[in-house]
Parts: structure tokens; sequence; C-alpha cells
């Protein structure tokens, strides 16, 4: 024990000596080196020190919750991920199915297009074959409806109230219905089924192939103020007009028209 003691007091005088002998200059930058190194030092542990005792904890509590999350994604998380259960459009028609793999047109649903072009087929698939009595009743913003080749029956009043409807369309390969200058008729141009109201022009050649005005095929009509009618009174008056029609009774009707030639 003495000789380590007395091995230690060499040591430490000798370092004495060397410090002594050692330059001022080079003295002073190892002072100064060693002073930063322990400020740097005191610095980090107090910095772990004064952390926020919940920080850690939180870490831990995230950590936890992805690994171990019981809880299941819901419908809308699969929606927002693109997995199942596509959203329905934001602009859709109402669709019915009848179940045999056709459907019918319902309503305007939440279609905001002024211009209202029926599908041939819903968005599961169905082929559109019917519009439903009703369907379209009040839309007073449509301005225009293109109906497709599917279709094989429309419902009584379908476009009742449209006090916007300029015009009716239909495919050309449509064997139920067709469209003459905007007007809808029966394929054969027998039944008159819908005038839109706010059709243009204030006098209207009616088609002498017309034996039937559907119901309320001219309600709310605007600006007709005449019909024009090639053929005689007496066929004229043969025309079956159903109700809701009461327009044809105010304005004039012109028989036995001759057009003019261009």
């Amino acid at each position: 024990m003495k000789k380590i003691f007395i091995s230690i007091k060499e040591k430490t005088i000798k370092a004495k000596e060397k410090l002594k002998a050692m330059p001022k200059k080079k003295l002073a930058i190892i002072i100064v080196v060693t002073l930063l190194s322990l400020i740097l030092i005191t610095a980090g542990i107090v910095a772990l020190c004064i952390r926020t005792p919940g920080e850690e904890s939180q870490d831990t509590e995230n950590k936890t919750q992805d690994v171990f999350s019981s809880t299941p994604p819901t419908d809308e998380n699969k929606n927002q991920n693109g997995n199942n259960n596509t959203p329905q459009s934001a602009n859709e028609l109402l669709y019915v199915s009848n179940g045999d793999g056709t459907c019918c047109i319902s309503g305007l649903g939440t279609y905001r297009d002024t211009e209202v072009k029926i599908p041939a087929k819903s968005p599961s698939g169905e082929v559109v074959e019917e519009i439903s009595a009703e369907a379209f009743a009040n839309c007073k913003e449509i301005v225009t409806i293109t109906i497709p080749a599917t279709v094989k029956y429309i419902g009584d009043k379908a476009f009742i109230g449209c006090s916007s409807l300029i015009a009716i369309y239909v495919s050309s390969s449509n064997n139920y219905y067709c469209s003459v200058g905007g007007v809808l008729f029966s394929e054969d141009k027998t039944s008159l089924v819908c005038y839109p109201q706010m059709r243009p022009g204030v006098k209207y050649l009616l088609p002498t192939s017309v034996k039937v005005i559907e119901a309320y095929a001219f309600d709310g009509v605007k600006d007709l103020c005449g019909l024009l009618y090639e053929e005689s009174i007496s066929k004229y008056q043969k025309i079956e007009i159903k109700e809701g029609n009461s327009i044809l009774n105010q304005i004039s009707v012109t028989c036995n028209y001759i057009p003019s030639k261009p």
C-alpha cells in the first residue's frame, strides 16, 4: 500500500514538472479545450433531465397503438383507401331494379346537369327499360332529356312540371319511342307523349299520324298559341285527347292547313 502511495506521489510530481515545463500558450489551449468539453457534457446531461415526462410515454403509446390496434377499419376508411364499397356518384339518377337484369328510372336523384342523358345501363349493369310515372315531375332545372334505345316504357306524367324543358331527344335505335322537333312520340307517331313546356314557337304543326294525345302531354306549355293541322276538322275531332290538355281548348286550331312552299 505504501509503495502504491509513493508511486502515485511520484507520478503527480512528474506531472507538475511537465506542466511547469510546458509553454504557457499550449497550456492555455489545453485548459480551454477541457473546459469546453466539460460544458458540452454538462449541457447534454441537463437536456436529458429536463425532457417532458409525457413525451416518452406518448411515443410508447403511439407505437403500441400502431402495432396492437384491434379496431377494424370502418367502411368509410375502406372507401378512402380505395378498397370496397365505392361511394355513390354525386351526379347520378335514381334506379329501381326489376329483379330480372333490367331497371327503371324513378327520379332525378343527385343528378345536377341541366341536360339529362339517361344511360342504357345503371351503375350496377342493369338495362334501363323504363321511366316510371312522374320520374322527373317538377324538375324545374332540366333543359333537355335524352332517352336511350333501351327504354320500352314511359309512365304517366313522367315530365310534368319540367318548366324549363325545351326538347326531348330519343335514340334513333329505339323501337318504342321517337322524337320529332324535340317533341316525344310513340315510335309510329300515332301517340304524342310530351310537348316540352318551353319548346320555342307559337304555333305547332301537328302530325296527321297522331291518333292520341297522352294525358298531360301539353300541360304547362308556355308559348304555344295555335295548332296547325293538314287534315279536315272531322279527322282532328277523332283524335283522342286525354286529361290535362286543357290548353288545346284555349288556343286556335287551324285545320286543312297548307304549308307554304319553301
